[in-house]
């Protein structure tokens, strides 16, 4: 669905990523967004400056999970307006992109400097929760 452009919100555009494991599971993140109660939602981010949605796609994946893999087939355009992360309403234009992990991958969650890895027996930050037909 398309919205009218108002003049007081602002554009953005973003690359999000569907990471499915060997098992048929989905990566997701639990995010806590001072708009909303925390949610799960996908790896992702803002494009930037000069950036191709392809090439936000390696490089939101490999700062997110650490991982260095294909990015696939585009599954998914979606135009929303909704507020980000301490920030006003925008328009954002998504891309959704498949991305297949191995089940032998170490996923690891960004944190600045430090990454600390999220998939364990007691799940972290990051789940895989089984992608339903």
């Amino acid at each position: 669905m398309r919205h009218q452009h108002d003049e007081g919100i602002k554009t953005r555009q973003s690359s999000r990523l569907i990471i499915v494991n060997d098992q048929g599971q989905l990566l997701l993140f639990l995010y806590h967004d001072e708009h909303q109660e925390p949610f799960w939602a996908t790896a992702g981010g803002e494009l930037k400056a000069g950036e191709s949605y392809i090439d936000a796609a390696k490089r939101e994946l490999y700062e997110e999970t650490g991982l260095e893999l294909e990015i696939g087939d585009l599954l998914k355009e979606r135009d929303e307006i909704y507020p980000v992360a301490r920030s006003f309403p925008a328009r954002w234009l998504e891309q959704y992109y498949l991305v297949l992990c191995p089940d032998n991958a170490e996923v690891y969650a960004g944190n600045g400097r430090k990454r600390r890895k999220i998939l364990s027996k007691n799940g972290g930050g990051g789940a895989w929760p089984k992608c339903q037909n």
